[in-house]
């Protein structure tokens, strides 16, 4: 789209995807200032929670003006956030959290945090990434006003059921991968075979709640499908599903969007980063072609009548699937539900804001990565990146910008967590970014 065409559209607006009436909508309501975000989705089955992540969790920079999170931001982090003009102004966070409980209880059982939050006049609606019971309870306890995650619990428990949305998808024919439950071990070699004769390369074994790639696993054979299926089935319910090669995929992505009562308004449309199936990242680098529009939207309008029969409207959705090339053309092959907001969309609402701001269409990725070395901090990044951050007297020269930063060790040798959004002006500036960031330490993930 020339700089013509683009007159009185937004420079985040992602050409032939973007809702833009919707997205400013959500864009406007995620920054109120009488808006309480939760900005975590440790709440939903399948979420890894350790003791590491525990003060990190909801700390990662987004766009909203009052948040909670596990733990606060490094200072001189928050500093340099303030200076660009997008830092929280009010941030709350439990006395003692427990790494093993979701944030929503972290906050229930802690009553002083709870009386503070009520003691905001200034607050009026609350906005919960996933909704689990302990969320409906600290809605009602705070008194304030669900946005954008009106559903019940219950509808977001049973969304987020991968056998449920596979089930579905038979009903409704839209298309997506798809999964049966397996009981016991003596079914594992013949749905292993139905598993596999789709593409041929054996499948995968996972459980019917999940996050960020955790729990999957590739089975190759039936002896080693029976093998994993004894490790997991421990643990709870075990779903196979056909494993399709990368050779057959053209873009993995992610569909975020917004479930409304006519339907599904997107967002934005992101390849993803993943090492090893796990979830590392996303981008947005390209405009996609009509007819991938199209297959996203064809398989969205099914995803949408599931979710409104279920009685999930008003609220964030991100779609994990295939983009794949068939005999009647492209097709967007549904993978994973994610019926919460997802590090996707967060990612697209910080880079749409700071587009904004600066008046660009930067393109964008966005990712996290573990760093072996010297222990990070705002003053070495300085030092190692220097005009390749993000500066806020040149915001429209795009940059490196941290959104988290945590580190455990001392020098010379730590290691640290970064958490990294990249606004880029050419395909050839994304890569010198990323470049640049992976070499922070000598051992980078």
């Amino acid at each position: 789209m020339t700089d013509a065409n683009r007159a009185g559209v937004p420079p985040w607006a992602q050409e032939g995807v973007t809702d833009v009436r919707e997205a400013s909508r959500f864009l406007v309501t995620l920054r109120r200032r009488d808006l309480l975000s939760l900005n975590c989705s440790d709440a939903d089955c399948g979420y890894t929670l350790t003791v590491l992540q525990n003060r990190r969790r909801g700390r990662s920079l987004s766009v909203s003006d009052c948040t909670v999170a596990g733990g606060l931001p490094r200072a001189d982090l928050h500093e340099y956030h303030r200076d660009l003009g997008i830092a929280p102004s009010r941030l709350y966070v439990p006395q003692n959290p427990s790494w093993r409980t979701p944030l929503p209880r972290c906050i229930l059982d802690d009553p002083h945090l709870l009386e503070r939050i009520r003691n905001d006049s200034a607050l009026r609606s609350i906005f919960f990434f996933f909704k689990d019971r302990a969320a409906e309870d600290l809605q009602r306890r705070l008194g304030l006003e669900p946005v954008y995650c009106a559903p019940p619990a219950a509808v977001y428990e049973r969304a987020n059921d991968k056998l449920v949305f596979s089930e579905a998808a038979r009903r409704l024919g839209f298309p997506a991968v798809s999964s049966e439950e397996i009981r016991e071990r003596d079914e594992v070699a013949e749905a292993y075979r139905r598993a596999s004769h789709p593409y041929g390369e054996g499948c995968i074994l996972r459980g019917r709640r999940g996050a960020g790639g955790s729990g999957i696993r590739h089975a190759g054979s039936i002896r080693e499908a029976e093998r994993i299926w004894g490790s997991m089935h421990r643990r709870g319910a075990v779903l196979i599903q056909p494993y399709v090669p990368p050779s057959r995929i053209l873009h993995n992505v992610c569909v975020s969007g917004i479930i409304l009562q006519h339907g599904f308004a997107p967002l934005c449309v992101t390849e993803q980063l993943q090492k090893k199936m796990a979830f590392r990242g996303g981008r947005t680098i390209r405009a996609w072609s009509d007819e991938a529009v199209r297959a996203v939207h064809e398989t969205m309008d099914g995803v949408a009548r599931w979710l409104l029969d279920l009685g999930y409207v008003g609220a964030p959705v991100g779609i994990d699937g295939f983009l794949m090339r068939e005999r009647g053309g492209l097709r967007f092959l549904a993978l994973d539900p994610n019926i919460r907001v997802t590090g996707s969309m967060m990612a697209w609402a910080l880079s749409a804001v700071l587009c904004e701001m600066s008046g660009t269409p930067f393109l964008w990725e966005f990712e996290w990565l573990r760093v072996v070395g010297r222990p990070l901090s705002m003053a070495l990044l300085r030092q190692r990146l220097g005009p390749l951050l993000v500066d806020p007297r040149r915001l429209e020269e795009g940059g490196i910008l941290p959104r988290d930063l945590s580190t455990l060790g001392i020098a010379p040798l730590a290691m640290s967590w970064i958490s990294v959004l990249y606004l880029a002006r050419s395909a050839a500036h994304l890569e010198r970014l990323r470049v640049a960031t992976h070499r922070l330490g000598f051992y980078t993930d």
